[in-house]
């Protein structure tokens, strides 16, 4: 069984229906985590909603610590996707349409690597000047040398990139805010050692990530999926595996946003990032998902309530 997961507090969304109503998603089980402030949905057919009192009642151990009207609940319904028997998890939000061609992605034969250990991971599927949100400022107008080899490995995480309104930071929004569809029929893998951001918006997890799933409780809502995507690139590297970037399968129509107060929650991501991506630098071994938050919060990247989450988490999945 494979599982979609989306979090709202806007109800039953347009492109919510549009997963419940094609034909391509009616094997999949469709999870909708619900907040204080989610009019009530009702579960039908394929799609299980979880309201807040649904939740309380799932009995793992990380529910206590959650913090309600927070993006971070998505946990439950990973957590509620893995005890159901997922064999792949994928997460979206309520504003991105699927198209109707949407499918799994395949077909990664290219492994892309970076002179600089970065890749703005947009400068291949568009000419725009676009980057994703988490991507280290100082480096947006750099231009390293990209190599591309043959890859030999599948990824067990994918991020597609969302046509329309991407998902990229306050300062493109308040610059630019250009509308940009990507390139299609694009599937590569990052190289090991090639950092690239990725978020929570079009996201495949396959069982040999479904613990490095854990969305951060504790820091800024603008960088804990970002913080994530760091986390998640060491350990998988470390476990033989790639993360995977391919085109669109969905188009988001953004719900609406504060660019200002986007700004101020983004802040912190823009001063963490480096620091993140050096501190996953400094293990010589291989370390667990406790051992790399526990490093974090003796760098003041993340508080102790980060750690003791990623430990419930782990208790939670057992």
């Amino acid at each position: 069984m494979k599982s979609i997961v989306i979090t709202t507090i806007n109800g039953l969304t347009a492109p919510i229906q549009r997963y419940q109503d094609n034909p391509t998603f009616k094997d999949y089980q469709i999870i909708v985590v619900g907040d204080n402030k989610t009019p009530h949905i009702k579960s039908s057919g394929n799609l299980t909603y979880l309201s807040i009192q649904d939740q309380e009642k799932l009995g793992y151990k990380i529910i206590k610590k959650i913090p309600y009207n927070q993006y971070c609940r998505k946990n439950i319904g990973y957590l509620f996707a893995m005890k159901s028997g997922s064999d792949m998890v994928y997460e979206t939000d309520d504003d991105n349409y699927p198209y109707s061609d949407w499918e799994i992605p395949t077909n990664f034969t290219d492994s892309v690597s970076s002179s600089s250990s970065f890749l703005n991971v947009c400068s291949l599927f568009t000419r725009e000047h676009i980057w994703p949100r988490g991507f280290p400022l100082e480096l947006i107008n750099d231009s390293p040398t990209i190599s591309i080899a043959e890859n030999t490995k599948e990824p067990d995480v994918i991020q597609t990139l969302a046509d329309n309104d991407p998902d990229v930071d306050a300062i493109y929004r308040l610059t630019s805010n250009k509308p940009v569809i990507f390139d299609k029929n694009k599937s590569i893998v990052l190289a090991p050692g090639t950092f690239t951001p990725f978020n929570s918006q079009c996201t495949f997890w396959m069982p040999k990530a479904f613990n490095l799933m854990y969305f951060p409780m504790f820091v800024s809502w603008r960088f804990a999926d970002i913080l994530r995507s760091y986390v998640t690139q060491k350990l998988l590297w470390d476990s033989g595996s790639v993360l995977g970037y391919t085109s669109p399968v969905v188009y988001q129509e953004r719900t609406r946003h504060d660019y200002m107060n986007d700004f101020r929650q983004e802040v912190v991501m823009y001063t963490s990032v480096m620091k993140t991506v050096n501190v996953l630098r400094t293990f010589n071994s291989k370390p667990s998902i406790i051992d790399v938050y526990i490093e974090l919060y003796k760098h003041g990247i993340v508080p102790i309530e980060e750690v003791d989450g990623v430990s419930d988490w782990m208790e939670s999945i057992a």
